[in-house]
């Protein structure tokens, strides 16, 4: 589950809409709608803004998802494998698309 889905998740169990989480967080309503259904994950500015409309730390909301274990061992293992050339070669390429997915 990622980020987004973990907050339709959040409202769905709440009984609320999209309109209920913007009045709560203060993010909104086009900006919320925008980001669950279009942009991607929200920024952790407004990420916190919709912890506090939703009454929960960022600790609840992130241990209420599920964690990718098989795919984390498996870059761990990949990443053990490279040298430190290949190594500082990867970390750029995943800050690049780090970036890329912020936009």
């Amino acid at each position: 589950m990622d980020i987004t889905e973990r907050i339709k998740d959040l409202c769905k169990k709440r009984g609320w809409t999209y309109y209920k989480l913007s009045n709560v967080s203060g993010i909104p309503h086009s900006s919320l709608n925008a980001m669950l259904n279009r942009d991607g994950d929200p920024s952790i500015k407004n990420l916190m803004k919709i912890c506090k409309g939703l009454d929960i730390t960022l600790s609840e909301f992130f241990s209420g998802m599920e964690t990718p274990a098989d795919d984390v061992e498996e870059i761990i293992s990949i990443w053990n494998s490279l040298g430190k050339e290949e190594k500082q070669f990867a970390k750029v390429y995943m800050y690049g698309l780090a970036c890329r997915v912020s936009k």
